[in-house]
C-alpha cells in the first residue's frame, strides 16, 4: 500500500511539469533529409543534405557522418541497411575500416553525395517491370553534437566516441532512402511557394506575428505534386497524383495536429506560448522559429524556416512623420520606431533596422506605399 501511494505521489509530482511535445526543438534533432534529385537512374548521382538543429549549442559545429548501403536490384528489401543492426555500433559508423560489407562512407559534414552503380539492374532482363518499379538505396547519417576531429589520432577519437556512447555527447542516427529506377520522368522535390497564416500569405522575408496563447492556422502553398504511373502487382499501370504533407516544428508553442496534407480539410493550428500550466512560457526576447518540412508520397522532400515574434498588445504603436529616400536607402523618422517589426513594400519585407542612436529606421531603398508591421501585432500604413 505504501509503495502504491509513493508511486502515485511521484506521478503527481511529474504532472506538475508537463512534457513538451516532440515538435518543440530543445536539443539535437535531425528533422529533415533530402536528396537532389530524390530519384535517380543507375549510374547517376544525388546530393544529400540534412536539416540539423541544436539550440543547446548555438553557433557551434555539428558533425555529420554519411553512410550508403548498396541497394537490392530486385527491390526485395535485402539491402545491407535494411536490418539496422547490420550497420554496427557507432564506433563502426565513424571508423570506415570497420563498416559491414555493402556499406560505404560517402561524406562528412552537412552534405554528401551518393552515386548508384551503373550496372545495378544488369541482373534483370531488359523488359523486367522491376526496372521501372525501382528499388531504394538506404542512407544512414549520424549527427554528433560536437566538432568531432575525424582526422585526429585514434586515442583522441576514441575519447569522443566513448562520450557519444555514454550520452555525454548527444547523437542522432537517421535513415533515409533514395529511389533508384529507370522510370521516366523521375520524381522531383516539391517546392514551397508561400507561408500562410490565418488565411493570409506572409510577406516574403517578413517575421510572423503571433498572439500569445492564441490559435493560429498555418498552411503552405507549394507546387510539383506530380502525376505519375504506378505499376500494380497485377502488372497494370495506374495513374496517380502525389500527396504533399507538411510537418511542423518550433522552439516554443504547440501544434494540433503537427502535420497535414496540403489541400485537405485538416488544418494545422499553432497555439502561441503563454500557457504556464503546460510549461509553455513566452521567451524573454519574445522570438521563435517555425520549421516546415514538406514531403511528397514518393520520397521527395524540402523545408524552410520562418522567424516569429510573440506580440505584446500593450506596446506603443510607431508613428512615421517623415520618409526620406536617398537613392540607396529609405529612412523613416518619427516616434516609437523601435517597435517596428518589419517594413513591407510590394509584398516583401525591406532589409533594415532601427538605430537607437539616430532614432530612425533605415533600410534598402524601396518604393512606396510602405506598411509597418509592429511588435504589438499591428499594421500601420505610412502616409505618402
Amino acid at each position: 500500500m505504501r509503495r502504491t501511494v509513493s508511486m502515485l505521489l511521484l506521478l503527481g509530482a511529474a504532472c506538475d511539469t508537463p512534457w513538451k511535445p516532440p515538435t518543440v526543438i530543445e536539443g539535437l534533432r535531425v528533422i529533415g533529409v533530402r536528396a537532389e534529385p530524390p530519384e535517380v537512374k543507375p549510374g547517376e548521382t544525388s546530393s544529400l543534405e540534412a536539416l540539423v538543429l541544436d539550440p543547446t549549442r548555438p553557433g557551434e559545429a555539428t558533425t555529420m557522418v554519411w553512410l550508403a548501403c548498396e541497394p537490392d536490384p530486385y527491390g526485395a528489401g535485402r539491402g545491407a541497411c535494411n536490418d539496422l543492426a547490420s550497420i554496427g555500433d557507432q564506433n563502426a559508423l565513424i571508423d570506415s575500416m570497420n563498416l559491414p560489407e555493402g556499406v560505404k562512407l560517402i561524406g562528412l559534414g552537412n552534405r554528401a553525395s551518393f552515386s548508384t552503380p551503373a550496372n545495378l539492374f544488369d541482373v534483370l532482363e531488359p523488359g523486367d517491370d522491376r526496372r521501372l518499379k525501382g528499388t531504394v538505396a538506404t542512407i544512414a547519417s549520424l549527427a554528433v553534437g560536437a566538432d568531432v576531429p575525424l582526422t585526429a589520432p585514434p586515442q583522441e577519437l576514441q575519447k569522443v566516441l566513448e562520450k557519444v556512447q555514454s550520452k555525454e555527447i548527444s547523437s542522432v542516427l537517421t535513415l533515409f532512402r533514395v529511389r533508384v529506377s529507370e522510370n521516366a520522368p523521375a520524381n522531383v522535390n516539391p517546392v514551397i511557394d508561400e507561408f500562410v497564416i490565418d488565411g493570409e500569405k506572409l510577406p516574403r522575408g517578413a517575421t510572423v506575428m503571433i498572439h500569445p496563447y492564441v490559435d493560429h492556422v498555418l498552411d503552405l502553398e507549394a507546387h510539383d505534386a506530380e502525376v505519375f504511373d504506378e505499376i500494380l502487382p497485377t502488372g497494370e499501370v495506374e495513374q496517380r497524383e502525389e500527396r504533399l504533407v507538411a510537418s511542423w516544428y518550433s522552439n516554443v508553442g504547440r501544434f494540433n495536429p503537427d502535420r497535414a496534407a496540403l489541400g485537405s480539410d485538416v488544418k494545422v493550428k499553432f497555439t502561441g506560448p503563454g500557457d504556464l500550466r503546460n510549461n509553455d512560457e513566452v521567451p524573454m526576447n519574445r522570438r521563435g522559429t517555425f520549421w516546415g518540412v514538406l514531403r511528397d508520397s514518393r520520397g521527395g522532400q524540402v523545408w524552410s524556416s520562418w522567424p516569429f515574434f510573440i506580440c505584446d498588445l500593450n506596446r506603443p504603436w510607431p508613428r512615421v512623420t517623415q520618409v526620406e529616400h536617398t537613392g540607396t536607402q529609405v529612412i523613416l523618422r518619427g516616434e516609437n520606431l523601435d517597435q517596428i517589426l518589419d517594413v513591407v513594400s510590394n509584398g516583401a519585407a525591406v532589409p533594415g533596422a532601427f538605430s537607437a542612436s539616430q532614432g530612425t529606421w533605415s533600410g534598402n531603398d524601396a518604393p512606396e506605399p510602405l506598411e509597418l508591421r509592429t511588435r504589438g501585432c499591428g499594421r500601420v500604413a505610412v502616409a505618402q
